[in-house]
């Protein structure tokens, strides 16, 4: 299921051009006789795989189609099976649309030209909407649905994209569905699923399309919701949440994670506005979506820091209490990084006085979102359900309902009102994050030539000397590969499983006592960012300036950069952090010839992906 690459490509688009040039008179509604190429020229961003009945809705904000934008859609169908694909525009012609279906793709991975296309569909009360109608699937596999525009030319509308069968023979028999994915948390403690086939069905949950059956979105007709029918999409192109409560704004992971391949980062089109009033841009702090590769390793890295940081602590407790009791100063540092000190006081209480502000006082090391806020891959995806597609776990509305800017004002266990409970389960939650956890991580990509490496080479030389990987550090060690992923229901075993072993490639090996060496970037500790890059307010108990060094690996694709995309280049990114804890980096930077400071930016175009 899962492409290394979630770009799918296509060429031809010239003679798609070619083709469409006679067919945009629209007095004669005429059709391109010419059908599209999949091989590897034109990117097919993945926006996630349908199923029959679902709906793409026009209000959903990442239907937008800028130019030379193509979105895929993948469908599992039987061969006899009839189909219907529509795409509407919002408002007619804006965009003026162009949908092609693909057949499966071969052993070599090609699809090969388009089955069917269609321009105008001359549809009511849009005829310049398409329609593949009641089309004969010919083989049994994955079709590839390519929605675009005339031209490629964008437009400044969204469009509405359906999925139906018309003779109720077109599920492929064994292929995966939203409902398939709803394993029992209880199954897994029980050991019946592997991590690899955990790993298949989040894959599948982090590509389908959610729909209003599956409890997408909400029907609250007050804040925090929307007001507008389900699933009450926030207003594009606002994508203001509201509080906790969220969006939601998407239909799929990969749609906002596909910028340099599968769970990589997204666009601007595809930031949000979070702990807003739901309305006002200005009341929510931008975000862009961060790449996913490599998070088992960030993960695990965390919670050997926590364990190590809170030891400290709990030895300096222990220490002050040894008779007579006396204050005890415990310096806290984990992997060659320091957190500052506390005070482990004789009467029990401990001074956090000293404490770095790169960490909270539970001393919990956090390396999930831009400011460092969740500890573990299954909490960062539980809030990603909630804001992003209006989906809440069933183990939070357990533990938080009733909450109304988390939850909603329903009734618990409904507290979105949508009629739909325990919308994602606890088994799936962790097939989900056992998913994430088990992407592989991003690597150095080699020039093209030794010239070119040499400055790569000593571009890196730079990237130190001017203090980059004060904050930046390049390998951690990870002392133990092996997770245990905990479902929420009480008494859980959960599964275990190694990093070494179940990682995807490309992965870091394995050292002689059992340790990996992750070359990845990041400190794992928040910093002062400086006036220049500080969020309006803060977010919960995060200061608005202070936000976690995100990893550098795989920097090279995941633009545009920063927390809130504002940086459109990688030089960009670094001459935006200056003001704060790197102000010296910065001015260093700045003192550097134009040419070094190329050299720096061609250093971290080689941290991409394969």
């Amino acid at each position: 299921m899962r492409q290394v690459n979630s770009w799918m490509w296509i060429v031809g688009a010239s003679t798609l051009i070619a083709g469409c040039a006679i067919d945009d008179d629209l007095k004669t509604g005429m059709t391109s006789e010419e059908p599209l190429v999949l091989t590897a020229a034109t990117p097919v961003a993945t926006e996630g795989i349908l199923d029959y009945g679902t709906v793409v809705f026009a209000e959903n904000p990442t239907t937008l189609l800028e130019a030379k934008d193509f979105h895929g859609y993948e469908f599992d169908g039987k061969a006899g099976g009839v189909v219907t694909i529509t795409m509407n525009s919002t408002p007619c012609g804006t965009p003026d649309t162009i949908l092609d279906l693909f057949g499966p793709e071969n052993l070599a991975g090609d699809r090969g030209a388009s089955l069917i296309e269609n321009d105008d569909g001359f549809l009511s009360p849009c005829f310049l909407d398409s329609q593949i109608k009641s089309f004969k699937l010919p083989v049994d596999g994955r079709y590839l649905v390519v929605a675009t525009t005339f031209l490629q030319r964008g437009g400044n509308g969204h469009y509405k994209l359906q999925l139906t069968c018309n003779n109720n023979a077109c599920a492929l028999p064994g292929a995966p569905t939203f409902g398939s994915t709803r394993i029992n948390q209880t199954d897994i403690d029980h050991n019946l699923f592997t991590a690899a086939d955990l790993f298949e069905i989040g894959d599948f949950l982090f590509e389908t399309i959610f729909r209003v059956e599956n409890g997408m979105g909400n029907a609250l007709i007050t804040l925090p919701a929307n007001n507008t029918p389900r699933p009450n999409f926030r207003k594009f192109p606002n994508n203001v949440h509201f509080a906790a409560f969220g969006a939601p704004e998407a239909q799929s992971c990969v749609t906002c994670h596909n910028i340099g391949g599968d769970d990589g980062a997204g666009d601007l089109n595809h930031n949000i506005f979070q702990i807003g009033d739901g309305i006002n841009r200005d009341s929510g702090v931008p975000r862009n979506p961060p790449p996913l590769l490599g998070s088992g390793l960030r993960q695990q890295i965390g919670i050997e820091m926590t364990n190590e940081l809170q030891g400290q602590l709990a030895a300096g407790k222990a220490a002050a209490a040894v008779p007579p009791a006396h204050d005890v100063t415990v310096t806290l540092s984990s992997k060659g990084r320091g957190f500052g000190s506390v005070v482990a006081k004789a009467d029990g209480t401990v001074d956090f006085t000293l404490l770095n502000k790169g960490i909270d006082s539970d001393l919990i090391v956090k390396p999930f979102g831009w400011k460092g806020r969740e500890a573990t891959i299954r909490r960062f995806i539980e809030g990603g359900y909630r804001v992003h597609f209006g989906m809440q776990t069933g183990p939070q509305v357990a533990k938080q309902c009733p909450n109304v800017n988390l939850l909603g004002t329903g009734a618990c266990p409904d507290p979105d009102g949508d009629g739909v409970v325990d919308e994602i389960s606890d088994g799936q939650l962790s097939a989900e994050s056992v998913y994430v956890s088990l992407l592989e991580t991003p690597v150095r990509v080699p020039a093209a030539n030794p010239t070119a490496q040499a400055r790569v080479n000593n571009g890196e030389v730079l990237f130190n000397q001017v203090g980059c990987q004060g904050c930046h550090t390049q390998n951690l060690t990870l002392n133990s590969p092996f997770h245990t992923e905990l479902g929420d229901a009480l008494g859980s075993t959960g599964i275990t499983y190694s990093l070494a072993t179940e990682m995807h490639d490309p992965k870091p090996a394995v050292n002689a006592n059992g340790s990996m060496t992750v070359e990845i970037w990041s400190d794992f500790k928040r910093h002062d960012m400086g006036a220049v890059d500080c969020d309006s307010k803060a977010f919960n108990q995060i200061a608005a300036c202070f936000f976690i060094t995100p990893p550098l690996w795989g920097v090279g694709v995941t633009g545009p950069w920063l927390h809130d995309g504002r940086a459109a280049t990688l030089q960009d990114s670094i001459l935006l952090h200056g003001g704060g804890d790197d102000a010296g980096s910065v001015n260093a930077f700045k003192l550097l010839t134009a040419d070094q400071q190329l050299q720096i930016v061609e250093f971290l175009q080689s941290l991409g992906r394969t």
